[in-house]
């Protein structure tokens, strides 16, 4: 009875973000998990959000260069949108929670993720931007990314750490 409430479901799959902007499943099993997921929700009409964590050993490496990096930055958000597009996601929840726990010293010494890697957010924005104009077969609720942590309130202009944890 609960299915007919939802329009869409965060699914703890985990794609990761390489270094080179690009997003990467583990292993094939989670690609068949996601996809098996996708499809049963879809026969509820319910739309599926997959995650996107930042690998915690490597975390730093992958938003370095994503935030220093203007064709990494453009390779993921195109890569996000394709995958996207392909599996019939209705969107991503950005799941990156850098300089946190026991690798807060390494990724950042005394700084914020917000002061780290300031371009974040605003390229979150423009992922979201990017989602909202490419609708996506199959979807049963509108294209979203949603982000936990670090990427605070993305969509102001520009984009404010004023509700960051950090």
């Amino acid at each position: 009875p609960w299915a007919a409430t939802l329009d869409a479901i965060l699914i703890d799959c985990g794609h990761r973000l390489s270094a080179a902007g690009a997003l990467t499943l583990p292993n094939s099993t989670q690609q068949q998990r996601l996809s098996r997921a996708t499809a049963e929700f879809a026969a509820l009409n319910i739309s599926v959000i997959p995650m996107v964590f930042a690998d915690y050993a490597h975390a730093d490496l992958g938003l370095d260069a994503l935030s220093n990096s203007r064709g990494v930055a453009d390779a993921f958000i195109a890569t996000a949108v394709h995958e996207a597009r392909t599996h019939n996601y209705a969107g991503w929840n950005i799941d990156w929670e850098p300089c946190t726990g026991n690798t807060r010293a390494r990724e950042c010494g005394s700084l914020s993720a917000a002061h780290k890697w300031p371009r974040i957010p605003g390229i979150l924005k423009q992922l979201a931007e990017a989602m909202a104009g490419h609708s996506t077969p199959g979807a049963t609720a509108a294209p979203t990314v949603s982000a936990a942590g670090y990427a605070c309130d993305v969509t102001a202009a520009p984009p404010t750490f004023s509700h960051c944890p950090y």
